[in-house]
């Protein structure tokens, strides 16, 4: 069937948004034509997709290369147990083809790169970036920038998020065109944690997904806001849920699309890794923190655990007491890394005391995380202040590290140990 017409079964399928003023039905012949692409098929680009499936936009192409994992099975709708361990562009594309069997999906399993970017994107009207990855999100930004097409952009974690529209020059009569960047609203690289670090409230991720949906579909049928806006998203207690902040326009000194843009088509040439802060060679594990730390395996802290010496150990665990409290070793004692560093010397004493142990002196502290970061904070807070009070380091504490926290002691010492 032709982009130009609908079958009998299309009218009746979409007959509840045709009726819509100004919608009619060259509204859902400009949603057939159209050809979006959706960057993503996780939290955001679920929602996403699915609306923009069921709504008729007739040409998606899906680009994710990550698999599916249980773990995100609680945001990303279009996934199920049974495609954990497939690709999330091809298990999304069987979700919508069973949704809507008229509308075209591709899937796209292999990463997009600066390389690649123009090539794969160019046969595309509009973009939705629904990702994650920092370097992505510059990487879309620029190729919608070039292309002269639209990007709709969002991000969500915690019970926080937001989205919002960038360009819109494509659509001839419409002046002033907005062909500003992501970037003119970013200071600097990314701030932010990862979901896996942070938590994510599933609905957070539900709405930003639908509203960036939404205003793609308005900007196919030509019924977007002209003024950029930028809308932001938090459904923490007693907060306000929606406000929404207009933003400057282009910057004269952006490297895209300012009056004296450097990137071209040739998007490997920008240092996309180094604007993120995310060049260099990775430091080994055991040398993190500078050496000033001693750094131990998990198998190595269950030998110090289990050992029959005369030693005083404490292990303390500095995550957020809801983490503790969905699985601890039983041997921990759980003080915040954000409580600990306030007063190091103070809460190890605290604990030293509590165990009734007669000499303090020569324990042995373990420092244990989910993943050995925020340990390692609290370890060198510890030693720092230890040089500061007791410069000849009476008391003999020796503190250690654990690399990789209670996900490596899930992997490497107890598999029946929860993994979240």
């Amino acid at each position: 069937m032709s982009d130009d017409a609908l079958t009998l079964e299309e009218y009746k399928r979409y007959g509840r948004q045709m009726i819509l003023e100004g919608f009619g039905l060259p509204g859902q012949l400009k949603l057939k034509k159209a050809r979006v692409a959706v960057i993503g098929a996780g939290g955001l680009g679920c929602p996403a997709l699915q609306y923009l499936a069921g709504a008729g936009v007739g040409h998606i192409g899906i680009f994710d290369f990550d698999k599916v994992e249980s773990s995100n099975l609680h945001r990303q709708v279009l996934h199920n147990t049974e495609r954990v361990g497939c690709y999330k562009a091809e298990s999304a594309k069987l979700a919508l083809e069973a949704l809507n069997p008229h509308v075209e999906i591709i899937a796209h399993i292999e990463p997009i790169l600066p390389s690649n970017a123009i090539s794969l994107l160019e046969s595309y009207s509009l973009i939705l970036d629904c990702t994650d990855r920092p370097t992505t999100r510059y990487l879309m930004s620029d190729a919608a920038v070039r292309l002269g097409i639209v990007l709709v952009s969002g991000a969500a974690i915690s019970m926080g998020g937001q989205w919002s529209v960038y360009g819109g020059h494509h659509r001839a009569g419409i002046p002033p065109p907005r062909t500003e960047r992501t970037a003119d609203y970013t200071t600097g690289g990314p701030g932010a944690g990862t979901c896996e670090e942070e938590g994510v409230f599933g609905p957070v991720v539900g709405v930003v997904g639908v509203q960036m949906a939404s205003e793609a579909m308005k900007v196919i049928l030509g019924l977007d806001d002209e003024e950029p806006r930028l809308n932001l998203l938090s459904l923490a207690p007693s907060s306000t849920p929606y406000r929404s902040v207009k933003t400057r326009g282009p910057s004269i000194k952006c490297i895209a699309c300012g009056p004296n843009a450097t990137v071209t088509d040739d998007l490997g040439a920008v240092p996309y890794e180094a604007f993120c802060g995310l060049t260099g060679v990775p430091e080994e594990e055991e040398s993190r923190g500078g050496g000033q730390i001693p750094r131990i395996r998990v198998n190595a802290l269950r030998e110090a655990l289990t050992s029959n010496t005369s030693a005083k150990n404490i292990l303390i665990d500095t995550r957020q007491e809801t983490e503790y409290g969905i699985c601890s070793l039983p041997e921990s004692s759980n003080i915040p890394m954000e409580t600990f560093v306030k007063d190091p010397i103070k809460n190890v004493q605290s604990l030293l005391e509590e165990s009734s142990a007669e000499d303090t002196a020569g324990a042995n502290i373990y420092f244990l995380c989910r993943r050995g970061n925020d340990s390692l904070v609290s370890a060198l807070a510890l030693r720092n202040a230890l040089q500061e009070a007791d410069p000849g380091n009476s008391r003999n504490w020796q503190i250690r590290d654990v690399i990789g926290g209670v996900r490596a002691w899930s992997k490497d010492v107890d598999p029946h140990f929860p993994v979240y």
